[in-house]
């Protein structure tokens, strides 16, 4: 079963990064690159802020935006510092004597694939936000949740990633932005009892 799983997951990797063109290398290249998206970040925070204007701003961050903050944290060492030297999958750019070409418009970086980092947290940031919207609002998560799918799939072109290494991250994203906001209601029940 894992053999079947594996080989899988290959053939859908060589399909989809085989869909490039000097076009969408260099648009995809920009896309995987974190710090191009320090802006989308910058307007993130100023959503929440403004989403949470009644609250003060003091307020906000330490119940909204620490938990949110904390969920990135905590996927993002889940697949960094646990899963990948653990699992010791190498990536795809690194298996062109068992995938054939592998289409790499940037560095391979580190070795180990197992899961995305980038998956994990920008999946851990879109349902973060997701969770902290209101009743309502939710439906303003879905440009955060498009964006997290591209820029995962940005892993996959520049030959950083397997499908399975998305899914899985995007999987830990999820559980992590959870635990972090439910983490965050307990803690802010229990402050808001003693003060009460």
């Amino acid at each position: 079963m894992i053999d079947f799983l594996v080989e899988l997951d290959h053939q859908l990797f060589s399909y989809l990064n085989g869909l490039h063109t000097p076009f969408w290398d260099t648009v995809m290249v920009w896309i995987t690159n974190k710090s191009s998206w320090l802006w989308w970040y910058v307007l993130m925070i100023l959503g929440i802020f403004y989403q949470n204007k009644n609250e003060g701003w003091l307020k906000t961050i330490i119940w909204v935006i620490a938990p949110l903050v904390l969920g990135i944290i905590i996927a993002d060492h889940t697949a960094s510092s646990l899963f990948k030297p653990l699992v010791g999958r190498l990536r795809p750019c690194y298996q062109e004597m068992v995938l054939g070409v592998v289409h790499s418009p940037v560095e391979c970086g580190g070795k180990f694939s197992f899961f995305s980092s980038h998956a994990s947290t920008s999946f851990a940031i879109a349902y973060g936000i997701y969770l902290i919207l209101r009743k309502g609002q939710k439906l303003w998560s879905l440009p955060v949740f498009i964006w997290a799918c591209i820029f995962s799939y940005s892993r996959i072109y520049v030959g950083k990633h397997f499908l399975l290494d998305i899914l899985c991250g995007a999987i830990c994203g999820f559980l992590c932005a959870y635990l972090a906001y439910k983490l965050g209601l307990i803690i802010r029940a229990k402050v808001d009892k003693t003060r009460g």
